[in-house]
């Protein structure tokens, strides 16, 4: 929606924030309505733009963000203009990393790893605030609904982990995944920045994590690198076409992944086994595009850090 002065309201801008002292290359994804019209300028010279692209949607901006090695953590005002001299002010927030991030650890083979799905494991008991857009409410009746398990169900049981002999958690998708039925897996996610209300919300998740290093837990956050869901906000406004294997959706995958390496295979068996989707609800994601590579790059590193 435009404001009124028919100027873009910008809905989204993806990463939402970002650090300073970081390897990976910066990518902003800037979304609103008629926002491909506009260039982008910095205001500070800590931080530049050093190119911004066009999508095939016209409400989609791609900003080549270079952070400078002297900038400080800080909020960091952007301006957006278009050919009538209409402008768009928007701030943009660089933290600090926290100390000895670039050096962290991971899991090996001397760990224990135990596979759990939030919504299955535990809940807290506690009253969620759940949005009135999310679609598929509670339902402990119907095996596959949601059952109500939470991220604080798995907070109050980490010392049970520990009884256990188990080094490392690893928790299937946490984020939003609003799909009208069977959505208690996760793996059909509406929006890769937002941990799904009925679990809780993003410090929430921090807070998991932190109560699991206390004890010594380590906790693998599930990647999911081939599809996203049908009601995921992006299927109604595509950046560009290929974005996902629109062309594929009504095709599912074969699942024969021995496609990929047979010599002998035919064009259509691989084509369907990398195209095709997981499920009707599961759009294939289009890895090969660069920008849907680096958009999916800094979102785990975005988690991460």
């Amino acid at each position: 929606m435009r404001n009124l002065d028919n100027v873009p309201a910008i809905e989204r801008i993806e990463p939402p924030c970002w650090w300073i002292g970081m390897i990976t290359p910066l990518q902003l994804m800037i979304h609103g309505e008629g926002i491909g019209s506009y260039t982008l300028e910095s205001v500070k010279d800590e931080i530049s733009v050093k190119k911004v692209h066009t999508a095939d949607s016209p409400n989609y901006l791609f900003a080549d963000i270079e952070i400078s090695p002297v900038a400080q953590p800080g909020v960091y005002e952007f301006v957006l203009k278009n050919s009538d001299g209409q402008t768009v002010k928007f701030e943009y927030e660089l933290l600090s990393r926290v100390e000895n991030s670039a050096t962290r650890s991971s899991y090996d083979s001397s760990d224990v790893i135990y596979l759990l799905m939030p919504d299955r494991f535990a809940s807290s008991g506690q009253e969620k605030n759940i949005p009135d857009d999310i679609i598929e409410p509670e339902n402990r009746e119907d095996p596959l609904g949601r059952h109500g398990g939470d991220l604080q169900g798995i907070i109050d049981h980490l010392d049970y982990f520990n009884d256990l002999g188990i080094t490392t958690l690893w928790i299937t998708p946490f984020q939003l995944d609003n799909e009208e039925k069977a959505s208690y897996h996760g793996y059909a996610c509406s929006d890769y920045y937002m941990t799904d209300p009925r679990y809780g919300d993003n410090q929430l998740y921090r807070e998991l994590v932190a109560q699991a290093h206390k004890r010594g837990l380590k906790v693998i956050m599930d990647v999911v690198l081939n599809h996203c869901g049908y009601n995921h906000w992006w299927m109604e406004d595509l950046p560009f076409k290929e974005w996902v294997h629109i062309r594929q959706k009504d095709i599912t995958s074969t699942y024969r992944l021995v496609s990929i390496i047979d010599p002998n295979v035919s064009k259509e068996d691989l084509e369907r086994t990398i195209d095709g989707w997981f499920d009707k609800n599961m759009p294939d994601i289009g890895l090969e595009h660069p920008f849907v590579l680096q958009y999916f790059i800094q979102l785990y590193v975005w988690w991460m850090e």
